[in-house]
């Protein structure tokens, strides 16, 4: 254990020395100015400083029931339920974790699904134990409106210990984003990171290694910002996927590498031969499907229901041979009935009236933004093609029912 830590301080140092780590010994009195001087000193007024001072407990039996109905705003049937979980004694301590929160911007609804989700917060304490995390994550760059919806749905992090699991953990992840902005958009995505094992073991061994084959910071960043998860598995399984991925022959220098990598960690070997297996059904070749993940390797992940059902519009209700799909095989993402569907029915009229040559590829309508679509093949022929629209919006299925 001790030679584990030791080379994971080692390649910290290495990957970004100069990075100016938070430390448990961090005073926020610092902070606390900044705030001020940005006109918010609202933020950190005392919420204790109105707490009754009375001492006196409770006698009734049915007092964690009534406070959860009558002041947490949750309904009989779930204050009875949290009331086995959680039981006061007096209000003194949960109102000043109420209104703790509130300076921190919770509001009355954000209280509620709170405490419905972690009642047992009502029990921390709030000036020891709820501020400082608070403070941290304020310190670290997350705002007021985020702390809401990051703790209601990761409540957790009321709970680990600031010294020895947070602070930790968000160093390491500063280390290897090297950006305030990036740590705090990962926090965002992936909240659990703060207190997951998978961090504290993986990340940096994990990352070290894509930095190996040649990864440079730009498409390390993505992955973890995004799939930060699939950067936090077992060394050794994360390597096994990054030593496939390099013998696809995907180019380490390129962002698709690391999505490539998210695919293989993310599919067994018999998933993999159960999609490779569906589109076999449409004439393709294993070479094929290799050549289809190379160009976009999420048609790895998608369902065989939704592969089959777009192959099946494409191919036989469009007209569009199987084995060319390969060549571009992000038409199969979009929603079928949303986006692939409409934008087939206007390319297919428009082809009929010559106005698009017949063999424009549908690709090229389909892997644009809708507002682009909208403007390039919609717009631009409304006044020599009367009810387009109509036919893009599903209202019609062909153009000669509005004719």
């Amino acid at each position: 254990m001790m030679l584990t830590l030791l080379k994971q301080r080692s390649l910290i140092s290495t990957l970004a020395p100069s990075f100016p780590f938070i430390t448990t010994r961090t005073h926020f009195s610092s902070l606390l100015q900044q705030q001020q001087q940005q006109h918010k000193p609202s933020i950190f007024l005392n919420p204790f400083s109105s707490k009754s001072k009375s001492k006196s407990q409770t006698k009734n039996p049915n007092f964690t029931l009534s406070y959860l109905i009558n002041t947490c705003n949750l309904s009989p049937a779930w204050a009875l339920k949290l009331s086995k979980r959680v039981h006061l004694k007096s209000p003194d301590q949960p109102n000043a974790v109420l209104n703790l929160l509130k300076t921190f911007g919770f509001s009355e609804l954000q209280l509620s699904l709170l405490v419905k989700r972690f009642p047992i917060v009502l029990k921390i304490k709030p000036e020891k134990t709820i501020l400082p995390k608070l403070q941290f994550f304020l310190s670290i760059g997350l705002s007021t409106s985020d702390l809401p919806k990051l703790l209601i749905g990761n409540s957790v992090l009321l709970e680990g210990s600031l010294k020895y699991c947070l602070v930790p953990r968000y160093n390491i992840l500063s280390t290897v984003l090297r950006d305030r902005d990036k740590v705090v958009l990962a926090l965002k995505r992936v909240p659990w990171c703060l207190t997951g094992r998978g961090l504290i073991n993986h990340l940096i061994p994990n990352v070290e290694h894509l930095r190996g084959v040649g990864v440079p910071q730009g498409p390390i960043a993505h992955l973890v910002c995004n799939h930060l998860g699939v950067v936090c598995v077992e060394h050794t399984k994360f390597v096994e996927a990054v030593e496939k991925v390099v013998k696809f022959g995907f180019d380490p220098m390129k962002t698709m590498f690391v999505e490539a990598v998210k695919v293989v960690v993310g599919t067994s070997k018999e998933a993999w031969e159960k999609r490779v297996e569906v589109y076999e059904r449409w004439g393709w070749s294993n070479e094929m499907c290799l050549c289809a993940f190379r160009r976009y390797p999420q048609c790895m992940l998608m369902s065989e229901d939704k592969v089959m059902r777009t192959m099946r519009f494409l191919v036989k209700d469009m007209g569009w041979p199987a084995e060319d799909i390969f060549r571009t095989p992000g038409v199969l993402s979009p929603n079928l009935e949303k986006t692939i569907m409409p934008r087939s029915r206007v390319m297919k009229v428009l082809k009929e009236r010559g106005l698009v040559k017949s063999d424009s590829r549908l690709s090229s309508a389909i892997l644009i933004t809708e507002k682009l679509f909208l403007e390039k093949f919609v717009g631009r022929f409304q006044d020599r093609v009367p009810g387009l629209m109509e036919v893009y919006k599903g209202h019609v299925d062909h153009l000669d029912s509005v004719l």
